[in-house]
């Protein structure tokens, strides 16, 4: 490379073998990087990287950054199939660097390095970064709907659709420490969902964003939107998505005190779930959680409605998916046979409690046994007289 001319390729490829090395060094010989076989080892990503990299040098010579651009994706989609994350990373990063400099596309080129960027962010785990490069792609994008991908999809909708889901996953990341916070993003969620045109995603982000409303005690806004989702579930003849609306919204007016429209809506998902043959599909499958709950709202709904043919049957299936629940963890314990698991065994036998899942209480230390012993022995041992003689 140095021979041909092509020094920034030779230098590019010299710091990341160097990168890669001191990242090696750092983690020690304890970590798995200490086996891997080196970067400056594998000739064939070493000649695919002097080839890539001097074709790129060569047309930023020429002033044809569109050239570079492509060079360096073809690098970065390479050792992206390869699972090689950090040369991936490191090119598709160069790669965003060179679009600026590209002219006569209106930012096309800028805005697919935007999209990569953010891509790879989020994959890292930088949600915010990530939101940041995904906003710059959606600006790009907004005054360009006749920009398409390779699946036929607009960069616009794409790019709704990666701030919908980046949105929604912070709102997610910060919902217990800021409440606020959380909700204004889902807020903006439910923007880009709806203007994707994507009715699924807009379904979603109105659920998401309803029971959030209604865990900050805000139950009429709430309603707006989880009444939005079981219109949009309806539409889409989604039986699953209907049920789980008409819970939340039961759930909404019963925290408003509003019994018998809470009724209502709960009478309607039992309808949905035994139509769909969700509950006992539930036990079948093995999810004696989820069929326990559906049961048990179907038991509780009879009893309200007075229908005694409904109430046995109900407590019946009700009775087998909790048996069936419970099996898990009475199987567990009896195999791990310890006197902590054996003691929860004796009191399930006694009170039929499911507490299986509960943690085990610390076991005490053995100085603390043994100074314990002691003192039992010092309370126990005989008391001795001393004659007055």
């Amino acid at each position: 490379m140095l021979q041909d001319g092509y020094h920034k390729s030779f230098s590019e490829l010299f710091a990341l073998i160097k990168q890669q090395e001191e990242e090696r060094q750092r983690q020690g010989e304890e970590s798995l990087m200490w086996s891997m076989v080196m970067l400056k080892d594998q000739h064939e990503k070493l000649d695919m990287l002097k080839q890539h990299l001097c074709k790129a040098e060569e047309a930023e010579r020429k002033g044809d950054f569109g050239e570079v651009y492509r060079s360096r994706y073809e690098l970065a989609r390479y050792f992206q199939s390869g699972g090689d994350k950090w040369l991936a990373d490191h090119f598709f990063t160069t790669c965003l660097q060179t679009s600026a400099q590209v002219k006569g596309d209106n930012g096309k080129t800028q805005a697919q390095g935007y999209l990569n960027v953010g891509l790879a962010l989020e994959e890292q785990g930088d949600v915010l970064s990530a939101a940041e490069h995904f906003e710059a792609y959606y600006k790009l994008s907004v005054d360009h709907r006749e920009w398409i991908q390779a699946d036929n999809l607009t960069f616009h909708t794409d790019a709704c659709i990666n701030l919908w889901r980046i949105y929604s996953s912070i709102a997610a990341s910060i919902e217990e420490e800021d409440p606020q916070e959380s909700l204004d993003y889902l807020i903006k969620a439910l923007k880009l969902a709806t203007e994707s045109q994507d009715k699924e995603l807009q379904g979603i982000a109105s659920y998401r964003l309803g029971h959030a409303y209604e865990q900050n005690g805000d139950g009429e806004t709430a309603l707006l939107h989880l009444n939005e989702y079981l219109k949009i579930c309806t539409a889409e003849s989604d039986s699953e998505g209907i049920g789980k609306a008409c819970d939340a919204i039961a759930k909404a007016y019963a925290k408003q005190g509003k019994v018998e429209e809470s009724i209502t809506y709960l009478k309607k998902f039992v309808e949905v779930a035994e139509k769909s043959g969700e509950e006992v599909a539930l036990s079948k499958a093995c999810r004696y959680s989820e069929a326990t709950e559906y049961f048990s709202k179907s038991y509780n709904l009879s009893r309200s409605l007075g229908d005694k043919e409904a109430i046995s049957t109900n407590r019946v299936q009700f009775g087998i998916a909790m048996a069936h629940k419970m099996m898990k963890g009475l199987d567990s314990h009896t195999v791990m046979g310890t006197r902590p698991a054996l003691e929860r065994l004796i009191e399930w036998k006694n009170a039929r409690v499911d507490e299986f899942e509960k943690p085990f209480p610390e076991p005490i230390p053995e100085w603390e046994l043994r100074k314990r012993r002691a003192k039992t022995q010092r309370a126990n041992a005989p008391t001795t007289t001393v004659s007055s003689d």
